[in-house]
């Protein structure tokens, strides 16, 4: 296993909270303290900035998400507000089109469905919103409707993160009563249907494998857990692995790659680690006793000088991640795995 640092990237003034891929893998999205998202793209061989956005909130920008087609970003601020982004046709320059408020305090996280119907934002004030789009997502003209389709209030302390399904329309959300939720639309209006309960601290990071089947937790405890879902109900779920031992400190981030199944993660000890799932061994029915074990198969140390934030696989380009830290740097990284 080999683990190469491709660029390192400067330009935010403050910690460096979040960052994301675009879908297309060829554009890089980050968000921090100093209230501003740069966005980053190769121009030869080397990585620039090529867009500011600056002008959507009044304070510390905690979160980003593209939406399924790239169309749009969103933004989360600790102004209680999320901000959609739009790209100006024939432009390279990006605009505010609409300012979501109702959240009574900061806006910690922000994701897309990958349906496009759906917006999902959580905060400090125990809620996780879901806003409709109307009229389809992910069109060209920016003009876009966003609706409160429910207010789902089962957390009883801060939300930290909201993730959706890769497939379906169903959201999962973690925070600091120490517990995963999920919820689903049931006709009427979206319901809790399960509570993972497991890690004895915050919840910071959650990440679904590309069938949904699977979902990965990380926690200020240092474990990571690894859930199944039980005979593909959503309503069902099993900790079939924890892994304990690995970080020394709160494990911020963590992102399940769809292409390599790789899971890496990051956290309070500066420290990123890539895991690999090795086998799984089932004794008799499933309710009764499974387990799926994971082993490290790179522990990089010093990856940031301070605290990494953020860690998130690149959608397109294989063994490509990025990070983000405390140092106000963003890192491109590139994992080769052992050739067999």
């Amino acid at each position: 296993m080999s683990l190469d640092l491709v660029t390192e990237l400067f330009g935010h003034n403050d910690r460096v909270w979040c960052v994301r891929w675009h879908p297309s893998g060829h554009t890089l999205a980050s968000c921090g303290a100093d209230k501003t998202i740069r966005l980053w793209a190769k121009e030869g061989n080397v990585w620039r900035t090529k867009y500011i956005l600056s002008d959507g909130h009044q304070r510390t920008i905690r979160a980003i998400a593209w939406s399924p087609t790239g169309q749009y970003l969103a933004s989360a601020s600790f102004d209680a507000t999320t901000s959609v982004w739009h790209r100006k046709e024939d432009s390279e320059e990006w605009e505010c089109v609409i300012s979501l408020e109702g959240h009574e305090n900061e806006v910690k996280s922000v994701c897309w469905s990958q349906s496009g119907k759906y917006l999902s934002t959580c905060s400090r004030d125990k809620t996780v919103w879901i806003w409709e789009v109307i009229d389809g997502s992910g069109g060209s003209d920016g003009n876009e409707e966003f609706e409160c389709a429910s207010v789902l209030t089962d957390h009883s302390q801060d939300v930290k993160r909201v993730v959706w399904h890769p497939i379906q329309d169903v959201l999962a959300s973690c925070g600091y009563d120490n517990t995963v939720k999920l919820y689903k639309d049931d006709g009427d209006d979206w319901i809790c249907c399960a509570t993972l309960s497991s890690h004895e601290s915050t919840v910071w990071g959650i990440a679904f494998d590309s069938t949904g089947e699977r979902l990965a937790s990380s926690s200020s405890d240092k474990t990571i857990k690894i859930w199944q879902s039980v005979n593909n109900d959503i309503t069902n779920w099993k900790c079939v692995s924890t892994l304990s031992g690995f970080h020394s400190r709160p494990v911020y981030d963590i992102s399940w790659s769809h292409i390599s199944d790789y899971i890496l993660t990051a956290g309070g000890d500066d420290t990123i680690i890539v895991f690999k799932e090795d086998h799984i061994q089932s004794c008799g029915d499933f309710s009764d006793k499974t387990f799926q074990r994971f082993s490290v198969v790179l522990k990089h140390e010093k990856a940031h000088q301070m605290d990494v934030n953020s860690v998130d696989w690149n959608p397109k380009i294989n063994g490509i991640f990025a990070t983000s830290g405390d140092d106000c740097s963003v890192k491109i990284w590139k994992f080769t795995p052992q050739e067999l």
